[in-house]
């Protein structure tokens, strides 16, 4: 993960081919991790985040992939149900 220079609050993360569409969760995701979904040509990878600016623990952005789901379709919209949760996704 790099930290544009040119912007204080955008951040880029490494990526093996194109993305067409990117969606942060706006929902409450049960935990103090954002949930953000980015898709590309024929796929569609969920993971978590956290930002410095909501996490004083954190340096510039932690992110972690939770599941890439692959199909073979282009991916140019992405919308996240109110019942999306990372408290019922994740085993504790």
């Amino acid at each position: 993960m790099k930290q544009d220079s040119t912007r204080n609050a955008a951040y880029t993360v490494d990526c093996e081919d194109y993305v067409h569409v990117i969606k942060l969760n706006s929902f409450d995701s049960g935990d103090a991790c954002s949930l953000i979904a980015y898709g590309g040509n024929n796929y569609v990878v969920v993971w978590t985040s956290r930002f410095q600016e909501e996490d004083a623990e954190v340096e510039g952005m932690q992110y972690k992939t939770l599941r890439t789901f692959c199909h073979g379709i282009r991916v140019d919209a992405i919308a996240w149900s109110p019942e999306t949760r990372l408290d019922v996704y994740l085993p504790r």
